[in-house]
């Protein structure tokens, strides 16, 4: 099943108000004035995404020295999200120390283009998508990279954000 078009290079990030495990956040809000790297979680308690928060959560100075606020977006709920954010803290040895949606009912991965149009509405299970994706969006929330990457496949954050960002 192809996305719908979506966010697309160019494109202006659109406005999304979302529960993160920090408490609700407006999205143009959060990232005003800055850089912005939103990633995306297709499932908790995998293992790639483990790695991967592991690894961010180590960068993530790297980030803030450029100006660049880092989000991530996972399919599920708070009470699952932070069942895997514990076992990402004691198994990466990190303390995740950014805020990562929890949309359980797929409305923000639907606003990003991240779900089929043909998707059911009634559960993350439904509309598990078969990769993972990256936002680079700019200071004034235009979209400047959108990469897709297989679920098997992690993300070579160095090439995907500490290396893009002119701050």
């Amino acid at each position: 099943m192809p996305a719908t078009v979506g966010i697309r290079v160019g494109s202006k990030m659109p406005k999304m108000i979302g529960t993160t495990q920090m408490g609700s956040i407006k999205l143009h809000d959060y990232i005003d004035g800055a850089w912005t790297l939103l990633l995306t979680f297709p499932q908790d308690f995998h293992p790639v995404w483990a790695t991967e928060l592991g690894m961010l959560t180590k960068l993530k100075p790297q980030f803030d020295a450029r100006n660049c606020r880092v989000l991530g977006l996972s399919i599920g709920s708070l009470k699952q999200q932070a069942r895997f954010l514990d076992d990402v803290n004691e198994t990466q040895d990190v303390q995740v120390n950014f805020p990562i949606f929890a949309d359980e009912a797929g409305d923000l991965s639907r606003t990003l283009g991240l779900v089929a149009p043909s998707a059911p509405m009634n559960g993350s299970e439904h509309f598990r998508l078969p990769y993972s994706a990256a936002f680079i969006v700019d200071i004034d929330m235009v979209v400047q990279f959108v990469f897709h990457y297989p679920v098997t496949i992690g993300r070579n954050l160095y090439e995907v954000g500490t290396k893009q960002f002119n701050g």
